[in-house]
């Protein structure tokens, strides 16, 4: 938790509008993380604002973001554990618009270099935390310009802000979380901001070129 319980309540009691409660159940019986509620909201706002033809999603899990997103666009999305794959194909053809997703089960680094260049409105990264800085190059490229790139959970329960070193079985990811956000907030290719909502969320708009 990184707000204050009251107002963290209060958000997710204003953040109607997207459930999939035998999804969220099958999470929760399983320790699988999904969108927290004001999270969902914030990505909601999102793709109503940049109303984006293409969306890429790096970590499917068991496919409840990738519902949302697919609400606004075409989605590709990439897991690459093979039974959170397999849910997520029955979660998608079960509440996701026929058609509007391409899951690609495989390792995200192997496939996003290979995606095409400027190709997505919208990237939202929810893998492997520690990598998250790996991906970068590949997202700044992927992007269009004006496009966003979504980074969930980069406050990792508040220890990515906490003063000194982390405790030894969390140091890396905390660390490489840090480096992540040091590397985006310093980017002169994006404006960027952190929000203090679910986890943490980062949101970096790739600038326009002036020609």
């Amino acid at each position: 938790m990184i707000t204050n319980p009251d107002v963290e309540r209060f958000l997710r009691a204003h953040a109607g509008g997207f459930s999939l409660p035998e999804v969220e159940a099958y999470a929760h019986a399983n320790y699988i993380p999904i969108l927290k509620p004001e999270t969902a909201q914030l990505l909601q706002f999102l793709c109503v604002t940049l109303n984006p033809s293409r969306i890429l999603e790096i970590g499917t899990a068991i496919g409840y973001s990738t519902t949302l997103l697919s609400r606004y666009g075409a989605v590709t999305t990439v897991e690459k554990d093979a039974e959170r794959a397999a849910y997520a194909r029955e979660v998608l053809a079960q509440y996701a618009p026929e058609g509007n997703v391409h899951l690609i089960e495989d390792d995200a680094e192997t496939v996003v270099r290979m995606l095409p260049d400027q190709h997505y409105d919208l990237i939202f990264l929810d893998a492997n935390k520690s990598y998250y800085n790996r991906y970068l190059p590949d997202c700044k490229r992927l992007l269009k310009e004006g496009g966003v790139l979504v980074a969930d959970n980069v406050l990792f329960d508040g220890m990515v802000a906490q003063p000194g070193i982390p405790p030894y079985a969390k140091r890396a990811l905390t660390m490489n979380l840090r480096e992540f956000l040091d590397a985006i907030t310093h980017d002169e290719e994006l404006t960027t901001t952190i929000l203090p909502l679910g986890d943490g969320v980062s949101l970096s708009v790739k600038k326009k070129k002036v020609r």
